[in-house]
Formats: C-alpha cells, structure tokens, sequence
C-alpha cells in the first residue's frame, strides 16, 4: 500500500468509472484496473461494488477515510520539510521520468551550465511518469517531460510542440517490407515533404511502447485509426533500445517528428544517418508537447523560471526548426 494506491482509489470514488479516473491520472484504464485489483488483493477485500458508477464497499469507505487522513500529513509535512530546507534561488532539482527521459536532456543540460553557470541542477529520476508527477514530491522544483495538459496540482509550461508523427525506418526494412517500388515513392514523399497514410507501413515491423503505459495507449489509438494493428517484434519504454532496433533495420518506430529527430538524426549518428527516413504521417488532432512542470500550491523558485526560458531557447532552436 502506498500514496500512489490512496490517489487511484480517491479518484475512482469521485469519478465512478475506471476510464474516467485514468484519463483524469493519465494512465491507461487496463493500468488503473490492474493496480485496483492488485491492492483488494492485497487487503483480501473488494472496495468497490462494480457498478455503474463504481460505489464503495464497507471496506472502501473505511479505505477513503484513511486515504485521506495519509495525503493530507503527507500535505502538511511536504510544507513544512520546503520550509525546513529553506531552498534558494541558485539551485534546481529537477525530476525526470525512470526510462523516458526527455529528448537531448543531456546536451540541454551541458548548455544551461554553460548559458547559467551560476545556478546548479540535480537530476532526480521519478519512478514513474503516471502518477509521481501527477503530484510533485516535496524535494522536487519542476519536472520536465511530454506532458500534454494541466490537472488539479499542477501547471505546465510548453518548451516545444509538434504536430508532426513520423515513422522512422531503415531504407532496407522499408523495401524489404513495402517492395521496391512502393517504397521508392515513400521515399519521394519524404523528400517533397508529403504525408503518408500510416496505413502504407502495415506490412514492417515495429518497436512499439510498453504495454500498459499512457504512450502506448495513443499509439493503438492512432494504429486502430489507421485500420491496422503492427506486428510488434518488441515492447519496450527504452529510447536507446528502440533507436538500436531501427538503426539495425529490425523494425520500425512511430514517433514525434522532434523525437525522432533528436534521437536519429541530431546530433548525427555516423554512418547511419542516411539510411533513415522519417516519414511523415497524416494525422488529425494530435499534439505532443514538451514541457516543464511544477506545483500550483508551492513556493516555485525564480531559478525555474530561468530553466524554462533556456528550455524554450535550446530546445526550439535545436529541434524546432527541424520540426
């Protein structure tokens, strides 16, 4: 039992349905419903009667009130261990998401010390995106990741945003999976900058997110858009795996444009750059966002404010031109 488990069942008490209460943690409903059973195994007890809206049981009332009573000390001593620490303005803890670091964060990273040598950051992993940062932990100033909205506790700044999908494929997989002749005129389209329907990529391979995960829930929305489900050869939340698997030619990725981008082709990966294409999808509503967040109930300090306006800079002069 943890903080994490009193957050999921207060939102499926006030929401009523597993699906709403995912959207509103930004997990996908087979993850929340996971997690649900996992803890009334746990306590050997349901806590919630499966209606339609979900009520509470006995045992789930007794669950919410301590829940409550937990998140509210946890509250209280967040605001007071802020107090105790007495954080200044020339330093930065920054949390990052275990496994999906954003794009390039290293040479940002390099390029803030050297733009703000006066200011310090310290890296702290969270252990997950869906959730930790639902709620910012007491040591942390701001997150930064691909957060696409606001919600109760926090508030995010955009530092990039792309509506451009691409799959990214090796010039040989795409032969071998489309034929030649199909693929030469992919080829063309990546040149002139056309889009093509990601329907055309049924037939490769492709490295897909990790099941459960939020990132892999809008990418079987965006497949069963295209009327296909891929074949996946692997499933993995591992960039540098993903980018090893399509600089092989073993299988496809669909991704943001900025993220392909910063992982295939800048900075440049010698002897492999030419034979990627990134191929540009057609799309209709979809926005990946790069931002950085923090809490709208606490001290931010100025320091943040810093970080975001050399994120904006970095980040748009590096990926946003090429976007």
């Amino acid at each position: 039992m943890n903080f994490l488990n009193f957050e999921y069942v207060l939102s499926i008490k006030k929401i009523g349905t597993i699906r709403g209460a995912a959207e509103e943690l930004f997990i996908s409903p087979q993850a929340l419903s996971e997690h649900l059973a996992k803890l009334e195994r746990e306590l050997g007890t349901p806590l919630f009667r499966r209606t339609k809206p979900m009520t509470l049981t006995e045992a789930g009332e007794r669950f919410v009130a301590c829940a409550e009573t937990c998140l509210e000390a946890k509250k209280q001593f967040e605001v007071e261990l802020a107090g105790i620490s007495q954080k200044n303005d020339r330093h930065i803890s920054l949390g990052v998401p275990t496994g999906m670091s954003p794009p390039m964060l290293l040479s940002f990273l390099s390029y803030f010390h050297n733009a703000h040598p006066e200011l310090t950051i310290t890296t702290v992993e969270l252990p997950t995106r869906t959730g930790a940062f639902n709620e910012i932990p007491g040591h942390i100033d701001a997150v930064i990741g691909e957060f696409q909205e606001e919600n109760s506790k926090l508030l995010y700044t955009p530092i990039l945003q792309s509506s451009r999908f691409v799959v990214a494929i090796h010039r040989e997989l795409l032969s071998k999976a489309v034929g030649a002749e199909k693929a030469e005129w992919i080829t063309a389209n990546v040149q002139n900058d056309v889009p093509t329907k990601l329907s055309e990529f049924q037939n490769c391979p492709f490295v897909l997110k990790r099941t459960g995960s939020i990132t892999r829930s809008n990418e079987d929305r965006l497949f069963r858009t295209a009327n296909f489900q891929p074949r996946g050869d692997m499933e993995t939340g591992d960039m540098e795996l993903t980018v090893r698997m399509v600089l092989l030619g073993q299988a496809a990725v669909y991704l943001p444009e900025p993220v392909a981008l910063a992982n295939l082709m800048l900075p440049s990966v010698s002897g492999w750059n030419d034979s990627i294409l990134l191929c540009l999808t057609e799309t209709k509503n979809e926005l990946w966002q790069l931002a950085v967040g923090y809490s709208r109930y606490r001290h931010v300090p100025q320091s943040v404010s810093v970080l975001v306006n050399a994120a904006k800079n970095y980040y748009q002069s590096v990926l946003g031109e090429n976007a």
